[in-house]
């Protein structure tokens, strides 16, 4: 019962949100993007819009929209300090032509505690599963092998590599996304606490939290629901074997990251 009405008073919390921000502020906000460019915006992905009330007071909300003629993603972020980092490693990614890193195109802070970034649009993009068949996994398997790679290679850990932040695009390729607790070569000046760093899979001791992408990618396979058999094969043998080989610790009591 208790557990029913939160979730009832969140609903209503951001129904009473997005009403105040169409009502007030939504055309501010397009017009601010078009000043930058930014053409046919139009809201994406609304049930995802994360809109914190109270004293946290984070918003996160997402567009849809055109730059350069091309169809481009737009997160607009407000009391996010996590979206510095974001655009820091985006940009580190775009250099380094990654392409299982949607490519960063534009980023601006719209005032003191409001910013966005703009990256290419995956088109046909889909949530992370597992496939069915075994040619298929062995695929994704040695897509991910390849992406683990090129991240030691640049030396980025993502941090937050879960099924939210995992899309396929239209030939079923990995794409990641969210960027905005991981590391990268002179990432750590926008780390600004010691317990900032969070994320949904990581390595726990007494005193730090470890982020390694191929761990972080086994409990996805696990939370999607891999079949037994399949993790006798050997390309998800591999993968096991890659734990431990490119890692991010971060004190969680004492001091700061290494």
């Amino acid at each position: 019962m208790v557990k029913a009405l939160k979730k009832c008073a969140r609903i209503i919390r951001k129904l009473y949100f997005l009403l105040l921000y169409f009502l007030l502020h939504h055309r501010k906000t397009i017009a601010n993007l078009n000043s930058y460019g930014l053409t046919d915006i139009c809201v994406f992905r609304m049930r995802h819009w994360y809109t914190g009330l109270g004293a946290e007071k984070l918003v996160r909300l997402f567009y849809r929209a055109r730059y350069n003629g091309e169809p481009c993603f737009i997160k607009l972020v407000t009391n996010d300090s996590s979206i510095k980092k974001e655009i820091f490693i985006n940009e580190y990614a775009t250099q380094c032509n990654l392409d299982f890193i949607p490519k960063l195109l534009q980023s601006n802070d719209i005032n003191k505690n409001s910013s966005f970034l703009v990256t290419e649009f995956i088109s046909g993009a889909k949530k992370f599963q597992m496939p069915n068949d075994e040619k298929s996994f062995e695929t994704i398997c040695a897509n991910f092998i390849y992406i683990h790679d090129c991240l030691k290679k640049y030396d980025i850990i993502h941090g937050d590599i879960s099924i939210s932040n995992i899309i396929l695009d239209s030939q079923n390729r990995i794409k990641l996304i969210d960027f905005g607790v991981g590391k990268a070569p002179g990432s750590e000046v926008f780390d600004t606490g010691r317990f900032i760093h969070r994320g949904t899979y990581y390595i726990p001791t007494n005193d730090s939290r470890i982020y390694d992408n191929a761990f972080s990618f086994l409990k996805v396979m696990d939370a999607a629901g891999i079949p037994t058999a399949f993790k006798q094969k050997k390309c998800y043998k591999e993968i096991e074997s890659l734990v431990g080989e490119h890692t991010y610790t971060v004190m969680s009591r004492h001091g700061g990251s290494q």
